[in-house]
């Protein structure tokens, strides 16, 4: 890895949250990255237990934000980063 790559550059990320103006300002500060968006908790459910993600942002407070924070770390989707 060459010293200017990012980490972060083609990591898949699933993000979770009801508010469009919080979606949008997760895809301007993380645009390196591949973001797949949901906004309800049936299809981010969905998108998280099917594993295709390295990694989630959940707004915990909407949309059953817990029970996805319990779902993505059954996924271990924290690890990557670590």
């Amino acid at each position: 890895m060459s010293g200017d790559e990012s980490l972060l550059k083609d990591k898949h990320i699933q993000a979770v949250d009801d508010e469009i103006d919080i979606i949008e300002t997760i895809m301007d500060i993380l645009d390196e990255l591949v973001i797949y968006l949901t906004r309800d908790y049936k299809n981010a459910s969905k998108k998280i237990k099917a594993g295709k993600h390295d990694s989630a942002i959940l707004d915990i407070l909407g949309v059953n934000g817990l029970q996805l924070l319990e779902e993505s770390v059954d996924r271990e989707f924290w690890l990557e980063f670590c």
